[in-house]
């Protein structure tokens, strides 16, 4: 206990199938095969195999003057990993979103104790205070529906979170990056989580079908074709099962739609019965759709947005909120009147653009859930995506 002379250690460790249990986050890996080798007052394992979940991963990695440090402080220690996979699943890393579980030690775990001294709290303060450098290279990622190709990612793991510095994924034929932090609450608590991600030339009906068309029902990817590019900026919180939380999500979303389709979208089809009686909506082209949204835990605003199609010219703005429905307020100019050259590419005018005289309309989910167009004069849709500031007091 006194003895003030640096550890150093030699050797090597051969591992052939063996289980490795990483309590505090209940991480089974299995069919473990590699060799780990202690050179002076560093570990390096060259190679170790193993089987977490449904995914087959091959770690990499070296802590260096791992002895030394342990002895005085774990938190100081830093180990850099490299791990590979043909396939990813993230539902088999899940576990690894919460926080570390408190476990009263086994009579196995006693006698180690025993044996060793302090030296196992030593290194169960490694793994829980010391930081994880994880370089992440995948060949196919999956998350639920959603699936991806070639995956690289920088992770960090320090104390109780999480940091996904880059993440590069393709999509579609098109790619996307993700960045973010969670941080792990721990005691059943909701863990924070923010995230930045951009996506470009993505498959837009394939990106609804993967993520279960993210909860809402009004726009379906059956409903949609293109190609989307976007930025995201979120903020929300996941269980320790590394589920989003009911109506956690707040941000905003800026998009631009390249080569836009609707097919028998439900709004489109009752404009078509209330104004334009007798235009095809069954399938319609689209200019460049680019617009920001808004999103409140479970409101999501759009703000004023030029629709360009082969069909017609409209500009939406309003609401759609996960509980009530939507509530747009719709311009249609009554140029619309004429009849479109179905050859003519659609081309945007801008927002701000003079549209000369045009009716209003209010898009609103009624009681029974049906969608209802009703002509609205006085906007009324937009006071009621808009409440009047409160009056100040003097």
């Amino acid at each position: 206990g006194n003895d003030s002379t640096a550890v150093s250690i030699n050797g090597s460790l051969n591992i052939d199938s063996a289980t490795v249990d990483y309590v505090p986050y209940r991480f089974l890996l299995t069919d473990g095969n590699g060799k780990i080798r202690f050179r002076d007052q560093d570990l390096l394992i060259d190679r170790l195999e193993g089987h977490a979940g449904s995914t087959k991963i091959t770690l990499k990695g070296v802590a260096q003057k791992l002895f030394s440090l342990m002895d005085k402080d774990p938190g100081n220690v830093s180990i850099n990993w490299t791990l590979t996979t043909p396939r990813l699943n993230v539902a088999d890393f899940t576990s690894l979103a919460g926080k570390p579980v408190q476990t009263a030690p086994s009579k196995t775990d006693k006698s180690a104790v025993s044996l060793f001294g302090g030296s196992a709290n030593r290194l169960d303060r490694l793994l829980s205070d010391g930081t994880i450098h994880l370089q992440l290279d995948a060949a196919d990622l999956l998350y639920k529906n959603f699936s991806g190709a070639h995956a690289k990612a920088e992770l960090l793991f320090t104390g109780n979170e999480i940091r996904l510095n880059n993440m590069e994924v393709q999509q579609g034929g098109g790619s996307l990056t993700l960045s973010g932090a969670l941080h792990r609450a721990g005691d059943g608590a909701p863990n924070p989580v923010n995230l930045q991600s951009h996506l470009e030339q993505v498959d837009l009906p394939g990106l609804f079908a993967s993520f279960s068309n993210f909860g809402q029902k009004a726009l379906l990817d059956k409903n949609l074709k293109g190609k989307l590019s976007a930025d995201v900026h979120m903020t929300g919180q996941l269980t320790d099962k590394a589920v989003l939380a009911p109506n956690s999500l707040k941000g905003n979303v800026t998009f631009s739609i390249k080569g836009g389709q609707l097919l028998d979208f439900e709004p489109m089809e009752k404009l078509q019965e209330t104004v334009l009686k007798k235009r095809d909506f069954s399938e319609i082209h689209f200019a460049e759709l680019k617009n920001q949204l808004d999103l409140d835990t479970t409101t999501l605003t759009i703000h004023r947005m030029e629709i360009q199609s082969t069909a017609f010219t409209l500009f939406v703005e309003g609401t759609y909120d996960w509980k009530t429905g939507t509530d747009m307020s719709l311009q249609v100019p009554l140029s619309n009147l004429k009849n479109k050259d179905p050859d003519i590419t659609p081309t945007n005018k801008g927002t701000d653009s003079k549209t000369g005289i045009s009716l209003r309309l209010r898009a609103k989910t009624q009681d029974d859930g049906k969608l209802k167009i009703s002509w609205d004069p006085f906007r009324k849709a937009l006071k009621a995506a808009r409440p009047p500031r409160p009056k100040a007091h003097h």
